[in-house]
């Protein structure tokens, strides 16, 4: 059933119908994604499993200001959903539907191109002429799993390039195309969640958790490579 949607949406549905499914799903995913962090987060607490990272306070509305910033990031990103099946219609890119072993390699290739893309986005946004831009994301200095996707629509933009780049270049797999915004979208949320289990430190939660709070250092997705590679380590 899963791949005949993807089916309709790659060769028969008109544009405007992809761009309602794709703002349906990706805005299902992220619901689901952040509101199960949110409550695992509460319960984690409540269990004495997991604690906050940061026990600051939220802004007023701040959950509710997430969300809608979250929206308008979803919109543009279904946009360049639409502009990668317009690219696909006219031949410009392939997608394969072999749906072998090469699904593990092209999720290897987008962990890998994923982590380059969102280290060199996010360094760009903390230059001069766009942190203005970045500073939607950053009043979230106490982040929750809403704020994932919380950027001014110049940073969503930016960052929704992240799928559309490589496959002008690489044929992915059709199910790896589905897995690749599960992937990231779960990382990233992770990532916002503001939980540390007891005992565990320096997960990927606490990293850019402490981007929020300390602003200068922790650019990177998951890895800290690229941040030994530039020098981008707090001292």
């Amino acid at each position: 059933m899963l791949i005949d949607l993807y089916t309709n949406i790659l060769y028969s549905d008109p544009f405007s119908l992809v761009l309602v499914k794709l703002i349906l799903a990706f805005s299902l995913l992220y619901l689901s994604m952040a509101s199960s962090f949110y409550f695992f987060g509460k319960l984690g607490h409540q269990k004495g499993w997991t604690k906050p990272v940061s026990t600051l306070p939220l802004f007023k509305h701040q959950i509710r200001t997430e969300i809608t910033y979250s929206f308008v990031s979803i919109v543009i990103f279904a946009c360049y959903g639409v502009l990668t099946i317009w690219l696909y219609r006219q031949n410009l890119l392939e997608i394969s539907f072999d749906n072998n072993w090469l699904i593990l390699v092209d999720l290897f290739i987008f962990a890998i191109w994923n982590e380059v893309h969102f280290f060199a986005v996010h360094r760009l946004m903390h230059t001069k002429l766009l942190l203005p831009f970045h500073r939607i994301h950053h009043k979230s200095v106490v982040v929750t799993p809403f704020s994932t996707f919380s950027f001014h629509p110049v940073e969503s933009f930016l960052m929704g390039s992240v799928m559309i780049i490589p496959m002008l270049f690489f044929p992915f797999e059709i199910y790896a195309l589905i897995l690749l915004p599960i992937y990231s979208l779960f990382f990233n949320t992770l990532g916002h969640s503001n939980i540390a289990f007891i005992n565990q430190k320096n997960l990927i939660s606490t990293q850019h958790n402490t981007h929020h709070t300390k602003f200068n250092f922790n650019f990177g997705f998951i890895s800290h490579q690229l941040e030994k590679i530039f020098k981008r380590n707090p001292k």
